[in-house]
């Protein structure tokens, strides 16, 4: 994922871990005690004692869609889920799975005819490699001006 396909997610996640923290605690490994935080510091994570942070309620304007990709799709309650229980790696694989599908339909939308059929070779993270590795002035080495630029714009997250 790029920059602009990482901020929301990021925010979300890295919050809802933060969230899970002050209500249920942290510890730094199976072995030892559950540590809390003071009660003022936790009262900063909760809407209902801190509802003047636009930051909480932009996180939880962003929350339920960001559950709903995140979570499995047979949880009945995601934001729950996505809250108290769920595993933030796994929901960072699924979001940043969805963050490419809609990037790449979003490419398929504006992408010419003549692209769409090279679209799937352009957003391989291996096809940087003609880019780097292989001379321009070898006529068979170069792509087309315009694959070409798509291809370097995309390597540069432009």
């Amino acid at each position: 994922m790029d920059a602009h396909t990482r901020a929301v997610p990021d925010l979300v996640l890295t919050m809802s871990q933060a969230i899970r923290y002050a209500e249920k605690g942290f510890s730094f490994s199976k072995l030892e005690p559950t540590y809390h935080l003071p009660t003022t510091l936790c009262n900063l994570f909760r809407m209902h004692t801190n509802a003047t942070s636009g930051f909480l309620r932009t996180f939880y304007c962003l929350l339920p869609e960001m559950a709903l990709v995140g979570t499995h799709a047979k949880c009945t309650d995601p934001v729950a889920f996505f809250l108290e229980h769920g595993s933030f790696k796994s929901a960072h694989d699924r979001i940043k799975k969805e963050a490419s599908k809609r990037h790449r339909d979003s490419l398929e939308t504006i992408a010419s005819p003549e692209l769409k059929a090279l679209l799937n070779e352009l957003l391989i993270a291996s096809s940087s490699y003609p880019i780097i590795g292989m001379s321009r002035t070898i006529l068979s080495h170069r792509r087309p001006n315009d694959l070409f630029l798509i291809n370097l714009k995309m390597k540069l997250h432009l």
